[in-house]
């Protein structure tokens, strides 16, 4: 029953984590949106993120559109996930080597 499978993942019975990480396919797919966005939501609320009032500060990176792949690579490989899941600013840089103004600048 699904109810039986609601109520005891909720208190993180070892059977319900282990029927939704072997076969989820047996429990319907609305209920597996469900919890999906239960997890995003908790781990929003971990890092901070969604609220009016972050706790983490937005990371900016300068991406060259000369090297854009290259770049953005290897600006986002060195942050930490905590970064990666939060606010992300990009500054572009034409290839005179200057600030490019985006559409959304700063929005």
């Amino acid at each position: 029953r699904i109810s039986t499978f609601t109520s005891e993942f909720k208190m993180r019975v070892p059977r319900a984590m282990e029927l939704l990480h072997h076969i989820p396919h047996i429990i319907p797919h609305s209920k597996r949106v469900e919890i999906f966005y239960e997890y995003i939501k908790a781990d929003k609320a971990e890092h901070g993120i969604g609220s009016g009032h972050s706790r983490t500060p937005a990371t900016y990176i300068t991406i060259h559109r000369s090297n854009l792949l290259e770049s953005g690579y290897a600006q986002l490989s060195s942050l930490p996930a905590s970064a990666i899941k939060g606010v992300i600013r990009v500054n572009f840089v034409n290839i005179q080597g200057l600030d490019e103004a985006g559409i959304d600048e700063m929005g």
